[in-house]
């Protein structure tokens, strides 16, 4: 019946006008949350870029645990493919290799998904800001 499809378009088209006021939205919130965390004033030591090679990421790492760990020295360094290492001079207890990993978290673009056997990458807000690296080690 010509009424039953003129309701149905409706319906699509409010649907699809939903989807793209959705996607706006989201736009709009990673770019607010860029701009947050570019004039931050906790993150104003590190260096600020779009380097997606893991150099950017290193050096940002480096910083961050020397600030939460100060009584270990880390190396942390770009290895093949834009990945990032990070080692330790002394062995970590739990709360700080727990610190390590959640600094180490912030900056891992690449995901490895086992049940799909796909690779994947993501770009947040920090990473857009302070650099990443596809896998951090």
């Amino acid at each position: 019946e010509p009424e039953e499809i003129a309701q149905l378009r409706a319906h699509a088209e409010a649907c699809r006008a939903e989807k793209q006021a959705q996607k706006e939205q989201a736009e709009a919130a990673h770019a607010a949350e860029i701009e947050r965390l570019r004039t931050d004033p906790e993150y104003a030591h590190l260096e600020q870029g779009s380097d997606q090679s893991g150099v950017l990421a290193g050096k940002n790492i480096r910083r961050l645990l020397k600030a939460a760990l100060p009584n270990h020295k880390f190396r942390v360094r770009k290895t093949s493919y834009g990945s990032v290492s990070i080692s330790c001079d002394a062995p970590l207890d739990d709360t700080e290799h727990q610190t390590v990993s959640d600094i180490r978290k912030r900056f891992r673009s690449g995901f490895y998904d086992d049940v799909t056997d796909c690779h994947s990458k993501s770009r947040s807000p920090w990473q857009e800001v302070f650099g990443s690296a596809e896998y951090v080690f």
